[in-house]
């Protein structure tokens, strides 16, 4: 798409298949057009960001490529910086200037919707912006494309993905229950976390429904390794008791 003269790319892949090699691979082809080409890679997790540095790291074939700007630390250099959303708005995109990074990519960029990263999607002047997502979709409406004039450079999508082999294919079982939230306040394109919280934190009869149903489909729980997506740590906490 760049030899088409666009600029600004999105590539949507699904969780696993590796977005994050994908925009290091692009980074090496891209240092073959532009000398040192400065780097800027934007997560919201010090953790994403210290992998994607060995990812980048790899095939580079430079171990000591990158800094990060997360959590107290700042770069020296300010060649190739791999920060977090918080550190670079709490420090204040003044911090380098709008066309400093020849490179931009950006994770998880279905967050693209929020304030903080649309402040520094006005700022920056990259040659080059990449935005790397599984989700292009946001539940709020909000366009994401918009950056990318309204298109999409490149896409696998879960089922693509199982299809070629690249992640396991899985069950996906769906179970209703009559949990009410109506009444739960929704407030840009999510539900209220501590109302939802107390709700189920204080339902202990759909608790041991949850429980019925995962022990129905795999049985004895105890041989069972299994990974809970739960609204809060304090929901966490109390459906792990509950197990």
């Amino acid at each position: 798409d760049r030899n088409r003269g666009f600029k600004n790319n999105l590539v949507v892949a699904a969780t696993g298949t590796g977005k994050t090699w994908v925009s290091a691979f692009d980074f090496a082809q891209i240092k073959k057009e532009i000398e040192n080409p400065k780097l800027l890679f934007v997560a919201h997790r010090k953790e994403i960001l210290e992998q994607s540095r060995n990812v980048f790291r790899e095939v580079i074939e430079d171990n000591t490529f990158g800094e990060l700007w997360v959590g107290g630390e700042s770069p020296k250099d300010w060649n190739h910086v791999f920060g977090s959303i918080q550190s670079i708005n709490r420090n204040g995109l003044q911090s380098f200037t709008p066309n400093h990074f020849d490179v931009v990519i950006i994770d998880e960029f279905h967050h693209a919707g929020a304030k903080t990263y649309d402040q520094l999607l006005d700022y920056i002047k990259p040659k080059y912006l990449l935005g790397l997502t599984a989700t292009p979709e946001r539940m709020d409406g909000v366009n994401i494309l918009k950056w990318f004039k309204n298109r999409i450079s490149s896409e696998i999508r879960i089922w693509d993905a199982i299809e070629n082999h690249l992640i396991s294919p899985f069950h996906y079982y769906g179970i209703f229950d009559d949990t009410e939230l109506t009444e739960i306040s929704w407030r840009n394109g999510k539900y209220d976390a501590s109302a939802l919280t107390n709700l189920y934190t204080a339902n202990h009869l759909w608790a041991r429904r949850v429980i019925s149903e995962v022990r129905e489909k795999f049985g004895e729980l105890s041989s069972l390794k299994a990974l809970g997506f739960c609204v809060t740590i304090e929901h966490a906490q109390f459906m792990a008791n509950q197990f």
